[in-house]
C-alpha cells in the first residue's frame, strides 16, 4: 500500500496497536493523547462484557468497538478501567459495593491515583447502581468459570447436580445440560451477555442444534404416533356413522311398510270407532324423522380425525433464547458452579 494512502481507523488499529504494551506493569501505562469520550463508552461496554483481569479480553473487545481514530494499547486500556473503578469507588456510598470495589482495587492498592487524562466516565454518580450490579455477577461468574476449568472435580460436581436439579423452567423446550455447559463456556468466551455470540460460535452451536434437533425428532415421533392413533378413531368412527345411517334407513323402510298396512286396514269400516293405524303411522313418520335428524347431529357432531390429525401433526418453530430467558439461567448456573465449588472443598 503507498505510504501516502490514506487509512481506516479499524485498519490502523489493527496495524498500529501494539498487544503487548504495558502488560506486566502494576495498573497498565498512563495514556499517550487523552481519552475521548466515545473512547470511554467503548471501554465501558467493552469492560462490563469480561471484568477486571482479563485485559486481552477487554483490549480486543474494545478495538473493536471504539470507532474513535486514536490507537490505544492494552497497557492504556488496563489503566482507564483502574481509574473507573478508583471513579466508582469514590461516589459510592452504599458498604457492600464499597467492600467489593476495594476487593476489585487490591491489585493496585500501593499504586495511588491512577487517573487518566480526557474525558470524565459517563454515568459513574447516576448509574453506577446497575454498574455495580454487573461488577458483581462478573466477579461471580469468572471464579465459577475459573474453578471450572481448572478443577475436573468441580466440572463432574457441576454436572451431578445439573442431573439432580428439577428444572421447571428451562430457557426453551428442547435446552439440555450439555446447553447449559455451552451457554457457560461460550460467555466466558464471547463475553457476559453476548448470547448471540455464543449461539454463532462454531464449537458450540452444534451442541444447541443437535440438542434442538433431538427433542424435534423426539416430537415428531410423538405426532406420528398420535396421529396413526387418531386415523384408527377417525376410521372407528366412520364405521359408527354408517351404522347409524343404515340404522335410520331401516326405520324408514319399516314406518313405510307400517304406513302401507294401515291405509289397507283403514280401507274397511270400524266398528269400535278407534283410531285407524295410518294415524299411528302418521304419528310414527315425525319419530323417524326426529331419529334420522339426531343420527345426522351426531355424526356432524363426532370430530373429524384426519384434521385432528393433521393439527397435532404441526411441528413447532423454533427460536434461540433471548437475553430474558438466559440471564436468570445464567445466575442459576453460577450459584450451581459456586456450590460445587464449596462441596469439593469441603469435601462432601
Amino acid at each position: 500500500m503507498d505510504a501516502t494512502e490514506e487509512r481506516s481507523p479499524k485498519r490502523a488499529r489493527k496495524e498500529e496497536a501494539p498487544e503487548g504494551s504495558g502488560e506486566g506493569c502494576v495498573g497498565g501505562e498512563p495514556p499517550r493523547v487523552p481519552w475521548l469520550l466515545g473512547e470511554r463508552t467503548a471501554l465501558r461496554q467493552a469492560f462490563i462484557m469480561f471484568g477486571v483481569g482479563r485485559w486481552k479480553e477487554i483490549h480486543l473487545a474494545f478495538c473493536r468497538l471504539n470507532k474513535c481514530k486514536h490507537v490505544r494499547t492494552a497497557g492504556e486500556v488496563e489503566r482507564a478501567v483502574w481509574h473507573l473503578l478508583q471513579a466508582l469507588r469514590s461516589h459510592t456510598s452504599d458498604p457492600g459495593d464499597a467492600a467489593l470495589l476495594d476487593q476489585l482495587l487490591q491489585p493496585v492498592a500501593q499504586a495511588g491515583d491512577l487517573t487518566t487524562a480526557g474525558a470524565p466516565w459517563p454515568k459513574v454518580d447516576k448509574g453506577s447502581r446497575w454498574l455495580m450490579g454487573r461488577l458483581r455477577n462478573l466477579s461471580d461468574f469468572n471464579s465459577a468459570l475459573r474453578s471450572l476449568q481448572q478443577q475436573p472435580q468441580v466440572q463432574a460436581r457441576v454436572r451431578q447436580l445439573l442431573a439432580a436439579m428439577t428444572d421447571r423452567s428451562p430457557p426453551a423446550t428442547w435446552w439440555n445440560h450439555d446447553c447449559d455447559m455451552a451457554l457457560l463456556y461460550g460467555m466466558h468466551r464471547a463475553g457476559y451477555g453476548e448470547y448471540d455470540a455464543v449461539f454463532a460460535d462454531p464449537e458450540f452451536l452444534p451442541v444447541f442444534q443437535g440438542a434442538r434437533e433431538a427433542h424435534y425428532a423426539r416430537l415428531r415421533e410423538l405426532t406420528s404416533g398420535a396421529a396413526a392413533a387418531a386415523g384408527g378413531a377417525a376410521a372407528g368412527c366412520e364405521a359408527a356413522e354408517a351404522q347409524d345411517k343404515l340404522a335410520a334407513a331401516a326405520a324408514v323402510v319399516a314406518a313405510a311398510a307400517s304406513a302401507a298396512a294401515a291405509d289397507v286396514r283403514n280401507s274397511q269400516p270400524m266398528a269400535d270407532g278407534s283410531k285407524g293405524a295410518g294415524e299411528e303411522g302418521e304419528a310414527a313418520a315425525p319419530t323417524t324423522a326426529a331419529a334420522e335428524g339426531d343420527a345426522a347431529t351426531a355424526a356432524a357432531a363426532k370430530p373429524d380425525g384426519a384434521a385432528a390429525a393433521a393439527t397435532s401433526a404441526a411441528p413447532p418453530s423454533y427460536v434461540w433464547p433471548d437475553g430474558q430467558a438466559l440471564t436468570p439461567r445464567i445466575r442459576r448456573l453460577c450459584d450451581l458452579v459456586l456450590k460445587a465449588v464449596r462441596q469439593v472443598e469441603e469435601g462432601v
